[in-house]
């Protein structure tokens, strides 16, 4: 081909490029919420992992940052615009754990996928490693171990730098997590090897990998926890140099208070840390020898990552968690810090100018570059901009039947937010759920509270954040209470004009954390309830329930029986073992007519799991259902939405890839998610007044789009 041919053919492949672009920006629109800036912090956003490479030495800021997210992909900031790099991928649902870069040319870069989490996340995982020689263009890693199959979360990497001789990534420790079970994983000169079978206690019930350091070639910190007590263990391995096994030898930490997991920092001429939520200890000789430092100013919570960074250009201690520390061991003074947002999960420090550490902070609020006298240990902070970008993750949406546009939306880590007037805003107590809207109020949940605007309609210790709820008739309101121990869950209907309620328990002692709540305003009295089990835990499966006398009392459906072209494949607690029922939809006219979304997995007579993510429909109130899942390509499904459009019902599928819709009559799915990002969606909603259709999604805020443009 000669040069002008190949000129020519570069030029029409970026009229293409841009012209699909174009294309797909008037197709879904993103509306935010995108960065939101309150009371000087920043709700921006899941951020998991930053990475800075560093260009330049003199800069002070680094020509771009990038940063994972839990569910939505890689991304990075760059002269005030934030882009995805992983977009391109066609890779749904990317978590990033870990991102590193090789340590004699930062251009290349190796990317750890995969979040492992059982209430709000599930295991995120499909993809492996990911790899890029220029930080821009990310391609999957050579293939890994078959061992690491669909299910497994990457967990931690950790490059052995001192083995690293040539320009390619040829050794580095992996550990994965399926399950709850933890691996440790060698990859050495293109070959894999398993040394999780060599270290002690793993093999407990309960016990995972909670952190792993190398200390030099051939040493090793490995921290591992049990999630059903605090015993967590800190070993210290030596790996031989013919046979490459590694030998383990316990290290005692005389900690004052009972802990549950020890994080460990990278190791700076021969000095480490290990932490813990309130205390910090100290090693100047490789591990050989602990100290104790107590962290009393240190805020705790459990639930947040323990994380400690190690700057190597200050020796500066920076402690994550939801409140931010930095520890100066040379005047063994702490000080915590404001950065811009609670929930710091990674850090990175590109150096020092002016007497000032420049460290980058993830949170989950966003991205802040933060600035730390070296001496006095005073702080402030910049927040990087993320507008062209909406990064939330969202439970859910609710849209005004009004000319103007108003929404209010659940954010996972960040509250609530609420578009009105063109300007979005802040309102909640903590993690946002579920939301609604009446009388131009807004309903939505946080914590345990039910929130009407910003006042408490409801407070409860036992509702969880995310329990299914529905908005009846403008003015009764129906939700759950958890189980917790012995107590059974309930049932609430709550009066928003006379804000009274009654509460009926649901005497069934196996259902917990209902996932979906639904009915029609015709046949108010008829409601079906239904919760997700107990996901990786075959024996607590979902259970669908039918209340005839308004939620006084329940009926177990969950022995419905299920067929697939008529054929009886098993009753529906069969089908929903492992996960469950995901979403419940009742025909608006016809009580009689519903839809169910299962999330299920089972083991069949062979001992491996079967997908079971279908799409039930029943036409007798419950009693036999029938798969109507042909063209959904068995993505996980997140919620359902039927409308009627000039009288014909139109039945909406969110999943874990997009949205797809079922016109009435038809068999076949039809996806309409061109030019979404692959990334769940959550809810779905929408204006009959302007006929536009709205979609939340987990980890790319809203979109919407015209119900006409989507209809074939």
């Amino acid at each position: 081909m000669s040069y002008t041919n190949i000129l020519r053919f570069k030029l029409v492949f970026l009229q293409f490029f841009v012209l699909s672009q174009s294309f797909c920006q008037k197709n879904w629109q993103c509306i935010g919420p995108y960065q939101h800036i309150e009371n000087n912090r920043q709700w921006s956003g899941f951020i998991n992992q930053i990475y800075t490479p560093n260009d330049s030495a003199n800069l002070p800021y680094p020509p771009s940052v990038l940063f994972g997210t839990e569910y939505s992909g890689l991304f990075v900031i760059k002269n005030d615009s934030c882009i995805s790099l992983s977009d391109s991928l066609n890779l749904p649902g990317l978590g990033i754990n870990e991102i590193v870069n090789h340590p004699t040319n930062p251009s290349k870069i190796l990317v750890a996928t995969g979040i492992s989490k059982d209430i709000y996340v599930n295991h995120s995982n499909k993809y492996g490693l990911l790899y890029s020689e220029d930080s821009k263009k990310f391609t999957a890693f050579k293939k890994m171990y078959r061992s690491f199959d669909q299910t497994h979360a990457l967990k931690i990497l950790e490059l052995n730098q001192q083995k690293i001789t040539d320009t390619n990534f040829s050794n580095f420790f992996v550990v994965s997590e399926k399950k709850g079970n933890s691996q440790l994983w060698e990859f050495d000169q293109k070959k894999w090897r398993n040394h999780s079978f060599s270290v002690p206690y793993l093999s407990e019930s309960g016990m995972v990998i909670n952190d792993f350091k190398v200390l030099n070639h051939n040493t090793f910190l490995i921290a591992l926890s049990n999630k059903f007590a605090n015993k967590p263990k800190l070993l210290i391995g030596k790996q031989s140099r013919f046979f490459k096994s590694i030998k383990w030898q316990s290290i005692e930490l005389k900690t004052s208070k009972p802990t549950n997991s020890f994080t460990i920092s990278s190791v700076f001429d021969r000095t480490l840390y290990v932490r813990t939520a309130l205390e910090l200890f100290e090693s100047t000789d490789l591990a050989e020898n602990f100290s104790p430092i107590t962290l009393k100013k240190v805020r705790k919570k459990d639930a947040v990552k323990k994380g400690i960074y190690y700057s190597k250009h200050t020796g500066l201690v920076y402690l994550a968690g939801i409140q931010p520390s930095v520890y100066n061991p040379r005047n063994k003074q702490l000080k915590n810090f404001n950065q811009g947002h609670d929930d710091v999960r990674d850090m990175q420090s590109i150096g020092v100018f002016a007497g000032k550490e420049h460290i980058y902070f993830a949170n989950d609020g966003g991205v802040s570059l933060v600035k730390i006298d070296t001496s006095t240990l005073e702080s402030s902070y910049d927040i990087l901009s993320t507008n062209s970008q909406g990064l939330h993750e969202l439970w859910s949406l609710s849209v005004a039947q009004s000319e103007k546009e108003q929404i209010i939306t659940g954010a996972m880590h960040n509250n609530s937010f609420v578009l009105k007037d063109g300007k979005w805003s802040k309102i909640g107590c903590g993690d946002g759920g579920l939301s609604a809207q009446v009388n131009d109020q807004f309903i939505h949940s946080c914590n345990n509270r039910l929130m009407l605007d910003h006042k408490v309609l409801y407070s409860n210790n036992y509702w969880y954040l995310n329990s299914g709820f529905e908005l009846k008739n403008d003015s009764i309101f129906h939700f759950t209470s958890s189980q917790q121990g012995s107590r059974l869950s309930s049932f609430i209907q709550l009066n928003i004009n006379t804000k009274t309620h009654k509460s009926s328990p649901i005497q069934f002692k196996e259902f917990k954390y209902a996932s979906s709540i639904a009915s029609n305003n015709l046949e108010g009295h008829i409601i079906y309830l239904a919760n997700q089990g107990i996901a990786h835990n075959k024996n607590q499966k979902a259970k669908l329930l039918k209340s005839i006398d308004q939620g006084k009392s329940f009926i177990d459906l969950s022995e419905a029986k299920v067929y697939h072209k008529n054929t009886y494949i098993g009753t529906l607690n069969n089908c929903s073992a492992w996960s469950g029922i995901s979403s419940v939809e009742v025909d608006q006219y016809n009580a009689n007519i519903l839809y169910i979304g299962l999330n299920g997995q089972s083991e069949n007579e062979y001992g491996f799991i079967e997908n079971r993510k279908r799409i039930l429909k029943s036409i007798d109130a419950g009693q036999n259902f029938y798969d109507i899942s042909d063209g959904l390509s068995g993505h996980e499904i997140y919620c359902l939405k039927q409308i009627y459009h000039e009288d014909h019902p139109i039945l909406f599928a969110g999943t874990a890839q997009g949205i797809y819709l079922l016109l009435e009559g038809q068999k076949n799915w039809i996806d309409v998610s061109k030019c979404l990002p692959k990334v769940p969606v959550t809810d779905i909603d929408l204006n009959k007044v302007t006929g536009t259709l709205y979609l939340s999604t987990f980890g790319r805020s809203i979109y919407k789009k015209s119900l006409s443009s989507i209809l074939p």
